[in-house]
């Protein structure tokens, strides 16, 4: 593609030649181009006017000339572009709050609906309690093998006539899926919605599991799971999870499941594991968009309100969680040049006091300008690759550093890492660090929240997570207060240097 590209814009000579004058580019070149091009002369601004302009020409003319006439002055420097769009980020967030309805099915299923009336359509998602949460390493893979086989077939329709309905509606299928709950989820015109919620519940109720669909999933499946083993990051990712919850935790198995448990799988298997999960008595519906709370609760309790659980279910067990005394590794070598690893440390579980600041030392180390790529990477080069998270669940948190590099600098890189956060615990962090960090999550989470499907995936994360309806602006509110003292008192609390769990996917193999 880049041969092809070169050709048809001056001859493949050109690639040659290009990286030639990259490498002769001085910092006074860069400056001067900075100082030629990067004015406020040369910047376009675009404003996004809300709500809707709507009425006839005339008069979306005069709302347009208004907003413009009161806009304000021209931009005196790019400092104004970033004050003006984060004023526009966080303006007046309460008064655009979607409104939430929570309401209960007949049958006791809940049912929760935000309304957001800026365009119209609307997202429903059918989530269960489980999944995921009840493999075990001789079923590793079979709660996402069983959705997926799920949507290709019923016992009224075949796989490509399902294809057909779900066109028909402008719409499609979607999964979610977490450690303790999955999802299917739709997206369609509004008007289309109840005719969605039928088929979200025949594929809930009377999927059949078709052998070509099946073998058709589990491809997709075991393809997802060879590249999890290629990809450094999602395979040290795994062998950290292994190494922090143990290999026979449901939460220290693949993410995407073991590739010998997917291939032996039968369709038996499936339509047991299918009666299982899919038990109304674990049900919530979500419901996301340009919508009437009344009239989405009639078609939903029709939909779903009779259901009832399996007499045969078994209830939902949580397995108790144990996290690491000590450092605990898990390694795996190959032959490659590059090795990567993800170490973590215990913290705290979702909406504890101490998830704020966790978050905002997430991104003082995360990003390019973030601690760890400008000292392992910048000025230490000993990093491809390298970033922080902060991972909270209902039950359990864990802060954690990833990096990817040179395997003969492995050891020199995660000891760089550690005296990173070595650092945040006897070093107090900047004001302006902190500033920083706060105003990117504020606006990276509005942002996020734009569409049906990202903030109705968001309320049942929170929701079935125990968080309520309400934990965006909770989050926000928790993001805004935190302090430097806070910043500094997670750190000494929780980045133990001599207790962590690392999966390390190490290069080398005796070069």
């Amino acid at each position: 593609q880049v041969l092809a590209y070169r050709e048809a814009n001056g001859g493949y000579q050109e690639l040659d030649r290009f990286v030639e004058r990259l490498r002769a580019v001085t910092p006074e070149d860069v400056q001067r181009v900075a100082h030629t091009y990067l004015t406020a002369e040369n910047a376009s601004l675009l404003r996004y006017l809300q709500p809707p302009l709507s009425g006839d020409g005339a008069e979306v003319e005069s709302r347009l000339r208004a907003a413009l006439e009161d806009s304000g002055p021209p931009l005196a420097s790019l400092d104004d572009v970033g004050e003006l769009l984060q004023g526009e980020l966080t303006n007046g967030q309460d008064e655009k709050a979607p409104r939430v309805t929570v309401a209960r099915l007949s049958n006791g299923v809940d049912l929760i609906i935000q309304e957001a009336h800026a365009v119209p359509t609307a997202w429903m998602g059918v989530y269960f309690h489980g999944g995921r949460v009840e493999e075990t390493s001789q079923t590793a893979g079979i709660t996402r093998l069983t959705v997926s086989s799920a949507l290709r077939g019923t016992a009224r329709r075949s796989a490509e006539q399902m294809d057909r309905a779900i066109e028909s509606l402008g719409s499609g299928f979607g999964a979610d899926f977490d450690e303790e709950y999955f999802g299917l989820t739709i997206a369609s015109p509004i008007e289309c919605l109840p005719a969605a919620a039928g088929l979200l519940r025949e594929v809930i109720t009377e999927a059949s599991f078709p052998a070509e669909g099946v073998e058709k999933a589990r491809e997709v499946i075991q393809a997802s799971i060879r590249a999890g083993r290629d990809s450094s990051t999602a395979f040290s990712f795994d062998l950290f999870r292994r190494a922090f919850f143990g290999a026979d935790h449901p939460y220290g198995l693949p993410q995407r499941g073991q590739g010998k448990v997917v291939a032996s799988l039968q369709q038996s298997d499936l339509a047991r594991w299918y009666r299982r999960i899919f038990n109304p008595a674990r049900m919530t519906v979500v419901v996301a968009g340009n919508v009437d709370p009344q009239a989405v609760q009639a078609f939903v309790e029709e939909q779903f309100g009779s259901l009832s659980p399996p007499q045969d279910a078994p209830p939902l067990e949580l397995p108790d969680i144990h996290v690491p005394e000590g450092v605990v590794e898990q390694v795996e070598t190959r032959s490659r040049r590059q090795s990567a690893f993800l170490l973590a440390f215990p913290t705290v579980p979702l909406g504890h006091a101490d998830y704020y600041p966790l978050e905002v030392v997430q991104h003082i180390l995360s990003g390019m300008a973030g601690r760890l790529f400008v000292q392992l990477r910048g000025r230490e080069s000993l990093a491809y690759t390298v970033f922080a998270g902060d991972v909270a669940r209902p039950r359990v948190g864990y802060f954690y550093g990833y990096l990817a590099g040179e395997h003969r600098k492995e050891k020199r890189a995660r000891e760089g890492m550690l005296a990173e956060f070595e650092r945040l615990r006897n070093e107090p962090v900047g004001e302006g660090e902190v500033a920083r960090a706060k105003k990117y999550i504020t606006g990276v989470t509005s942002i996020r929240l734009q569409t049906n499907s990202q903030r109705g995936e968001e309320l049942a994360r929170s929701y079935l997570s125990g968080m309520g309806t309400d934990f965006v602006r909770r989050y926000l509110e928790g993001i805004e207060a935190v302090t430097v003292e806070d910043v500094q008192r997670v750190s000494r609390s929780y980045f133990n240097l001599e207790r962590y769990a690392i999966g390390v996917l190490r290069g080398g193999n005796g070069e």
